[in-house]
């Protein structure tokens, strides 16, 4: 059991990398001149593929509140997920990893609106320190501003916190593996029209020498793998840890962006990020959440008391 869930803290951790270096993926991919719709086109196609061929056996028998519950979840996801590659193209990697991880902030907030059920303690002073480090995080250096990019970033947070709330509620209704594949595949179905009509004459100026791994990398790695790892690591760590070691995703992108180039070091990026990933923390504490389960969690549970879910969607 403790070799399992020593497994269970190194997945979640493996995890929190890939999705650290999503964020590089986007950043690559978007410099080789592919568009933010070619891109959350063919990373959600990947994805819904491989969840359709991996759980074709449990996908039999969806009911009318599956696909509605699949549907609702994946418009939330790929609007989410379109602000943050698009935040992406006027921000820096760092800044897009961070602001996201924001969204910590706003689950408890949303959860309330749709259960009625008020946010904790520390949700109010999580805020403020999130409120802090974005603020240090881009104003923090000689002629930095909040950008457009920073604010899609933002609004990518408040639309994944939106999702997250949503999940807590529908995972208890939907099988995750039905739920995990209609939000793929609502989310791809929403791709085609932008792509179709739009962003097929970008195809010609993409160097998708460049782009192709990048994109491969968020589909299958930071996307489905990542889904599929996390919550496997559930079944042995408690979901409060799980909730604070995914905070800490923006530090490995940070860390990936400086040192390969994308971001220079600056105070402003170590105290405006570690603001933030403190701040996710404090929104995710509970007492007792590093304690030992004594009790199996039921079939489907798939999320926390917060309301977030188990399964992240940051990059």
């Amino acid at each position: 059991m403790k070799s399992k869930k020593t497994l269970g803290l190194a997945a979640v951790v493996l995890t929190t990398i890939i999705w650290g270096g999503g964020f590089l993926g986007i950043q690559i991919a978007l410099r080789a001149g592919m568009s933010s719709g070619v891109m959350v086109t063919i990373r959600f196609g990947l994805a819904a593929i491989l969840a359709g061929i991996v759980f074709r056996k449990k996908l039999r028998g969806m009911t009318g509140r599956d696909l509605r519950n699949g549907a609702i979840a994946g418009v939330v996801m790929i609007l989410a997920f379109y602000s943050q590659t698009l935040g992406g193209a006027y921000t820096t990697a760092a800044n897009n990893g961070f602001i996201t991880q924001l969204d910590a902030v706003v689950v408890p907030f949303v959860a309330w609106m749709l259960t009625g059920r008020r946010p904790r303690w520390n949700t109010i002073p999580a805020a403020l320190l999130c409120v802090a480090g974005v603020f240090a995080l881009t104003y923090w250096n000689a002629g930095a501003s909040f950008s457009r990019g920073d604010l899609l970033t933002l609004v990518c947070a408040v639309l994944f916190g939106v999702h997250m709330a949503f999940l807590g509620k529908a995972a208890a209704e939907t099988p995750f593996e039905k739920l995990l594949f209609l939000q793929l595949a609502t989310a791809f179905v929403c791709t085609l029209p932008l792509f179709f009509f739009r962003e097929l004459p970008t195809l010609a100026a993409t160097d998708w020498k460049t782009a192709i791994l990048p994109v491969l990398y968020l589909g299958v790695l930071a996307t489905f793998v990542c889904f599929l790892l996390q919550t496997w690591a559930m079944k042995h760590v408690g979901s409060g840890t799980v909730a604070i070691l995914t905070a800490a995703e923006g530090v490995w992108c940070a860390l990936f962006s400086v040192l390969l180039g994308f971001d220079r070091f600056s105070w402003g990026l170590v105290v405006g990020g570690l603001t933030i990933v403190a701040a996710a923390t404090l929104a995710e504490w509970r007492p007792g959440m590093f304690a030992r389960k004594k009790e199996k969690e039921p079939q489907g549970e798939t999320v926390d008391e917060s309301g977030k879910a188990l399964y992240n969607k940051d990059v």
